[in-house]
This record gives C-alpha cells, structure tokens and sequence, in this order.
C-alpha cells in the first residue's frame, strides 16, 4: 500500500472523527471572531463615548491640592500658549452630593464644577453655563432625571471643604469638612459638549453641576484657587492638538511657586538656615526629593525633621516603673538627624547621632524629669488606629544627651503650623480635633511658662528614622 492508498483508507475509516473535529474548529474560530468583533466594537464605542465627554478639551490638569488662580491666568496669557492659539480656563472640580428641597431625592454622585467666564474660551456652548448667580446652578439632565428636578426647584448642594490638613491625617477636622448650599435650579441642559462634560470613563451619563466659580471658592473656603486646569488644542488639518504636554508643562512650570505647593520658606537670619514647611503638615516625596536637589546644586547642607506631639513624656526607674510626679504632659517632639542638622547649622556645637532607642532632651525638660544621661524614659502618644480611631502607644528610650534651649535646640520653627495649637496664647487655649483628647487637668503652671517662654519648641528630640517608624 502506497501513501495515497494510506490516507485515502484512513480517510474512509474515520471520516466521522475528521468532521466533528472540523466542525469543532468551525465553531471556536466563529466564536472567538465573533468575540473580537464585539470587543473591538465596545472598546471603539467606549473610546468615541470618552472622546464626546471630552469636548474640546485636549488638554486637563487636575491638581492634588488647591493652586492659585492667578497661575491660570499667567498661563492663558503666556506667549507659547497664545501664539499657538490655545484655550485655557481653570475651574473648580469635585465631588458632591445633592438633594432635592422638597421631594428629598438625593444623588450622592455627582461633579460640581466652579465656573466662571473664561470656560468661553475652551467650550463654545459656555453660554449654558453663563453668568451663573451666586444663588443659583445649572444642572445637566441627566443629574436632573436622578432627583426629579426640574427649572426653578430648590436643591441643596452638599460639598467637602479643602482644608489645609488632610482628613485621614492625626490632627485632621473630617467634622468640619462638609458645608451645604441651598440653590436654585436656573437651568437644565442636554447631555451635550459641557453639559456631558467628564475627564472620567464610565458607561453612566455624568450628573454634571454648576454653580459660579466665586460662590464655589467661598463656599470651600479657597477663595482665589482652583485645582483643575482646562486647555483647548487649535487642532491641525487632521484634528490632532498642535502641541505636546511637555510644552504646556513646561510653560505651566514657570508660573507656578511654592504657594501652589501648599509649602512655606522660612529664612533664619540668626541660625544661618532655610527652612522649608508645608502646611500640610507633611512635605510630600516628590517635594522633598526637589528641595533636596536644589540644596545639592547650591553644595548646601540639607536635613530633613519630623515633629510630633506626645501625651507624655516620664522619668522610669531601674525597672523601668514610671516614676511618681515626674511627668511632662503634651510635649513637642522632633526628629532630626543631629549630626547632619548641627553640621547644616555652620555655628552650632556638633552634635552626635542618636541610635534608634536614644532621646536628647532639651535642657528645660530634662530638669523637669529630674535626669540626665544614661536615665530611661518613656514616651506616650497617639497612632492611627482602625476606622480613624486614635490608639495609644509608648516606647521607650536611653537619654544619650541634653542640650541646652538656646540655638538650633531653641528653634520654634521645627513645629509646623499645627492649627489650634501653635496659633494658642496657651496650652489651656488648645483646640485639637475633638477625636485628639487632651486632659486639661494635666497641664501644669511650669507647663504655661514654657509655652510663653518657648512656644513649640521642641523639648526632647529622636532620631528621623525613629521618629518616621513610630509615627508613619
């Protein structure tokens, strides 16, 4: 038997087993063809959706923090942005719930936009939303339709104020953080250009409103600051944006300053330093990384510091017993690096490092305490617990020096501006979160002196590492 013969037999014996398995392959090329087709179809009907809520806009900028709008209007008027005819506005965008005067329906999904005059020049039916009273908003039909609204209702508009301390932070006010605005309806426009506007993806209509930009700023308490940035490419002959995001980041670059960063400069003319503070509390990484390279470019000596407040500081006993009497209630505490931060300081005594479980304290609390070196404290404070609930931990450390309150150990910058702590004329003016418990009973009249005396000065410091373990 030949090959031809083989197959031909072979054919014959199982054509059966031959046609099933063809049809089999028949149907999964049909199904996985048809499973491409319908993927390719929905994510292009996806994309054209997303395009259409982008309108005009090419370009956007939403910003992490509050920026001046002063920036917004050096950029629109920057000559690389007005050569190339672009369009660019700054508004206010957020999240926010609304409800109904009178019917209480609510949507808790809904973006607010602040708006004021110059949105005329990135979308061309600005007109919608136009010259808005400081009474009134514009809402989008499909927002409209969610509360059963209508021209001329009354809805009240639910918002988070911006305040300069995150809410999930320690010494965050999420209590005083939400504020309401009663409006009217003035308008109710299609699911078009503006009106559909979204920089988000979702298969839902965005429940778009707006309200005057002046009003929203006020109502927010960030009068003269907006935080997302909208720019209009002129388009060329194919519809593509005649410029690149490195172009409008770079021209956006030069207007921007520390302000927009939520950080603060502070010179000190009699320690020789600059000092650099955000009043967030905490200098993000990427800012720290550019102040850090900044210095290097200078051949300056950089440190960073991490202040906290602690309940308590107290003298231990050989056992490692609190001692009776011998406690200093809610006392500011530094991280620094002391051999790097002394050596920044070109007239400062040169101070050794501190090893992990090792405190220097200052001179006025260490007689306090009635110690001196090689003594143990413990030191008591709140962390972040589960559900923004405050736990209480301790640790204990070896005091390895104490220096004396004057210099850089008397530098009442190292505090941030903690708000209703360090603006207070006294401890007993205190006003703390209501979930940061202080027992003013605890407070001394040597406690009083110090803080007129000292105001935040540190009284003991760790080193940064310690300080950025235990407090995170």
């Amino acid at each position: 038997m030949n090959k031809r013969q083989l197959i031909c037999s072979g054919t014959v014996y199982a054509w059966r087993a031959y046609v099933a398995v063809g049809l089999s392959v028949l149907v999964g090329t049909a199904a996985l063809a048809g499973a491409l087709l319908v993927g390719d179809s929905m994510r292009g009907s996806l994309r054209d959706q997303a395009l259409e809520r982008l309108g005009p806009v090419d370009f956007a900028m939403r910003a992490p923090r509050f920026i001046r709008r002063e920036v917004v209007d050096a950029l629109a008027d920057d000559d690389a942005i007005r050569d190339s005819a672009f369009g660019v506005c700054g508004v206010i965008e957020m999240s926010a719930g609304i409800e109904h005067a009178t019917k209480k329906t609510r949507s808790n999904d809904v973006r607010v936009f602040g708006v004021d005059a110059s949105l005329a020049s990135v979308f061309e039916d600005a007109s919608e939303v136009r010259d808005i009273g400081s009474g009134g908003i514009v809402v989008s039909r499909a927002l409209a339709d969610s509360i059963d609204a209508e021209k001329g209702d009354d809805v009240i508009l639910r918002l988070t104020q911006a305040g300069p301390i995150p809410a999930e932070s320690i010494l965050g006010r999420p209590e005083d953080l939400t504020t309401s605005l009663r409006l009217t309806i003035e308008r109710v426009i299609e699911r078009k250009s503006v009106g559909g506007f979204s920089l988000d993806v979702s298969q839902w209509a965005p429940r778009n409103a707006f309200v005057s930009l002046s009003r929203l700023q006020k109502a927010i308490g960030q009068v003269g600051h907006v935080n997302t940035v909208l720019v209009r490419g002129n388009g060329t002959k194919d519809g593509s944006p005649d410029a690149s995001v490195a172009t409008i980041q770079q021209t956006f670059g030069t207007h921007v300053g520390l302000e927009d960063y939520s950080l603060q400069l502070r010179r000190d003319t009699a320690l020789g330093v600059v000092a650099l503070a955000s009043e967030q509390l905490l200098i993000d990484p990427a800012a720290e990384n550019a102040a850090m390279h900044a210095a290097a470019g200078l051949k300056a000596t950089a440190s960073g510091a991490l202040t906290y407040l602690a309940n308590s500081i107290d003298a231990l006993d050989s056992n490692g017993n609190i001692l009776e009497g011998r406690r200093i209630p809610y006392s500011i505490v530094c991280g620094l690096d002391l051999a790097l931060h002394t050596r920044a300081i070109g007239n400062a005594t040169a101070m050794e490092a501190l090893e992990t479980d090792e405190i220097a304290l200052g001179a006025w609390a260490a007689e306090d305490l009635g110690v001196s070196i090689g003594d143990r404290v413990s030191m008591e404070y709140y962390v972040s617990g589960r559900f923004g609930a405050l736990d209480t931990q301790s640790h204990t450390f070896r005091v390895a020096q104490i220096v004396p309150m004057k210099g850089w150990a008397a530098d009442r910058g190292l505090m941030p501006p903690y708000p209703g702590i360090a603006d207070a004329d006294s401890l007993a003016d205190w006003d703390p979160p209501p979930s940061y418990k202080i027992d003013l009973s605890r407070i001394r009249d040597e406690d009083e002196d110090y803080w007129r005396e000292f105001r935040g000065t540190p009284k003991a410091f760790v080193a940064l590492a310690t300080a950025q373990t235990l407090w995170a």
